[in-house]
């Protein structure tokens, strides 16, 4: 995967839910939108809306469906996503909050409800230990 420690440069990753999850959990979901399009739909009584309501879910959900690429540098966190890139810097997060299957960063030092607009999430594959690190370095908690 081109992993490498903070010490060597830059951490770099891509996650892809959808082929990494249980499959159970991938088929619930992908029912679970194609009922609501299909719902909509004849609701509606137009499949226009059902087209419609599937781009939405499905733009909804892109970070689970479409891999995304993190990359961990000097500078700051970025994020590709469908070609989009969005980045932050060390300086925007004043708090870290480890989960089991990622790291929370927040720019606020004690929990809000604007956490989940405002942070971003990290999720681990494979390289807890490295992401951990690299966020310790440069986040003051």
């Amino acid at each position: 995967m081109g992993e490498t420690h903070a010490a060597d440069g830059p951490l770099s990753w891509t996650v892809h839910p959808l082929m990494h999850e249980r499959a159970g959990k991938t088929l619930a979901l992908i029912s679970a939108v194609g009922a609501t399009c299909c719902a909509v739909a004849l609701s509606f009584e137009h499949v226009g809306y059902g087209v419609l309501s599937f781009c939405i879910l499905v733009g909804s959900l892109a970070s689970y469906f479409f891999p995304s690429r993190y990359t961990l540098d000097e500078v700051g966190v970025s994020r590709v996503l469908l070609g989009r890139r969005s980045a932050r810097s060390w300086s925007e997060f004043r708090r870290v909050d480890a989960r089991d299957n990622g790291l929370f960063l927040s720019p606020f030092a004690s929990t809000s409800r604007l956490d989940s607009f405002r942070g971003i999430f990290l999720p681990f594959h494979k390289n807890r230990d490295q992401v951990v690190y690299y966020v310790q370095r440069y986040v003051n908690n």
